[in-house]
């Protein structure tokens, strides 16, 4: 079987002082153990145990061909698409918060994975960049971790919400820049980020050009007052990730398992509906769903028509 091989050089860590060097090899070492012995639904899980040398730190994982960075790189992803992964990944960080106690403290979009079926995950390992305050990983941390050494559930709220601005707007092609704050000096960082000029010198830069409904979900999120931030769960149910388009993919995904009366109805409206799919999710989600059910004799009448209407739909372009 395929999988993802992740190394860590101990180089990278020759300019820390030697205390720093066994916390952040000790984070690692620990945060695998913990992997391997713990399947966390929606984390990227370790299929071999940490090897470690004198130079590296090795480990494989399921197969993850993507991370959010990558795929954005390529090209590869529309607004809905990113709805629908952000989605998957909610239910992830629920899982956490909620059920696991954890906090992941370091979430930027180098760390969450996509699997080959679009299923997202996320490795648990740190991954920090510890005392270099001009990685641009940093710009996703959120300011009351780095400013007054306090890390919160909400967070990784605070993160996800820099992630998902960064996504829209590289999706849109909008130029940002989110390492003008942390490539300055950590005094300037401090005073840009306090609570009386947080909104002018960080919110309103990095959310300029957003769309109203986009800036509405978004401002759940930076939130400076971490206590004010969404949860996690609140989150799921804003109406940015709550639209029609976003229902009705997750309803065909349980087809096999919704009642047979709501099917019969949701198929009675499959050919207006239809209309509002982007092509690439047509392709990509919906029509390899409804192939795949014709396996089901109760399902061959109602997705055969589907399928056609798809096929000519895709074929006008």
């Amino acid at each position: 079987d395929l999988a993802s091989v992740f190394i860590f050089e101990k180089k990278k860590l020759d300019k820390f002082k030697e205390n720093e060097k066994e916390f952040v090899l000790n984070t690692l070492r620990k945060e695998a153990q913990f992997l391997v012995k713990y399947k966390i639904p929606g984390i990227l899980s370790i299929n071999e145990s940490l090897v470690e040398d004198k130079n590296t730190l090795i480990f494989a994982t399921e197969y993850v061909p993507y991370s959010l960075t990558t795929l954005l790189d390529q090209g590869l992803l529309t607004i809905l698409e990113l709805k629908i992964l952000l989605i998957e990944f909610i239910d992830t960080l629920i899982f956490l918060h909620e059920d696991g106690k954890v906090i992941h403290s370091y979430l930027n979009p180098d760390s969450i994975f996509i699997d080959e079926k679009g299923k997202e995950t996320k490795p648990s390992i740190s991954q920090k960049d510890l005392g270099n305050r001009e990685s641009p990983k940093l710009s996703f941390i959120a300011p009351e971790c780095i400013i007054d050494s306090v890390i919160d559930y909400k967070s990784d709220i605070f993160s996800f919400g820099v992630i998902l601005t960064y996504l829209i707007k590289k999706i849109k092609k909008i130029p940002i820049s989110l390492t003008s704050i942390v490539n300055s000096s950590f005094e300037t960082y401090q005073r840009n980020m306090a609570f009386p000029n947080f909104k002018e010198k960080f919110f309103n830069v990095i959310t300029s050009d957003l769309k109203q409904d986009e800036l509405n979900v978004v401002s759940c999120m930076l939130e400076r007052n971490v206590s004010s931030r969404y949860t996690a769960k609140a989150l799921k149910e804003h109406p940015f990730f709550k639209d029609q388009i976003i229902s009705a993919i997750k309803f065909i995904e349980n087809l096999e398992t919704n009642e047979a009366n709501k099917n019969t109805m949701f198929f009675q409206q499959f050919p207006a509906l239809l209309e509002k799919f982007e092509d690439k999710i047509i392709t990509k989600k919906i029509l390899p769903k409804f192939v795949d059910l014709l396996k089901l004799e109760n399902f061959i009448g109602l997705v055969l028509p589907g399928i056609f209407l798809m096929v000519e739909k895709v074929q006008k372009f």
